[in-house]
């Protein structure tokens, strides 16, 4: 009771009535500035990831710390406002831990230069594995077409700020358009992680393109990039970490 008695005397209770409306409105101000507050900290302050956590954690505390103080002050908007201090911090604190710690692993078909290969015509000269010529001119306004996908380029991670192993290529179909491939992708897992095309591999992602969310930090993916993209301003390919702005891998697209 003397622990209390001096709270009590430090935070005062107020007599004031607070209506219905105001305490719905404090439990939203609350939650909202909770969640910015995990943005700033996690993705503004810092690149530095084990820095973002740390500050996340102690922004969470600062703002259950704040929210109880509010309560012994305002007994009425106790229940809201703690509440919706609780339920944002552990929701995304949450989320934040989860994603952090678990692998997802996907392992999908993927474009590779070997679809490029041609098939071998059937002989009918007694050879075996050698394709015949053609005897047909080629038409001069009929260019020949690509057997198969082209690769633009191609590169093995390396590490950022987790240890990042793999391949990254950069394929074009040969009916058009192209696709990014990351084959036996290994990396730490992380909450929203994101694949970009940059303008090459040193993590910079001033200007990139977002193919979207990584779909498993282990495995082989392929990423559809939008069509009338010119492929020719990207060299690099990086697992981003949008929740705390760190590169996870970068691979630069060297020409095959």
């Amino acid at each position: 009771m003397q622990l209390w008695d001096q709270v009590t005397r430090v935070v005062p209770p107020s007599t004031a009535r607070v209506s219905g409306p105001v305490r719905v409105a404090a439990a939203v101000a609350a939650a909202a500035t909770v969640a910015v507050g995990i943005w700033v900290t996690g993705a503004v302050l810092t690149d530095n990831s084990a820095l973002a956590m740390a500050a996340t954690a102690l922004w969470i505390g600062l703002a259950v710390v704040l929210a109880a103080l509010a309560g012994l002050r305002w007994r009425t908007l106790a229940l809201p406002v703690v509440g919706a201090v609780l339920l944002t911090s552990v929701g995304l604190g949450g989320a934040l831990a989860w994603t952090s710690r678990v692998d997802r692993v996907v392992e999908e078909e993927v474009l590779t230069v070997a679809d490029a290969l041609p098939t071998a015509a059937p002989s009918t000269s007694g050879a075996t594995g050698l394709p015949r010529p053609s005897t047909s001119p080629a038409s001069p306004t009929s260019p020949a077409s690509p057997a198969g996908p082209v690769l633009l380029g191609s590169g093995a991670f390396r590490s950022g700020e987790h240890e990042t192993t793999g391949t990254a290529a950069l394929l074009r179909r040969p009916s058009g358009g192209a696709v990014v491939t990351l084959t036996d992708l290994d990396t730490s897992p992380g909450p929203d992680l994101r694949v970009y095309l940059t303008a090459g591999p040193s993590g910079d992602v001033a200007g990139a393109l977002d193919l979207g969310g990584l779909r498993g930090n282990r495995g082989t993916q392929q990423y559809e990039v939008p069509a009338g993209v010119d492929l020719s301003r990207y060299g690099g390919v990086v697992i981003w970490c949008r929740a705390f702005t760190v590169a996870f891998g970068t691979a630069p697209l060297t020409p095959g």
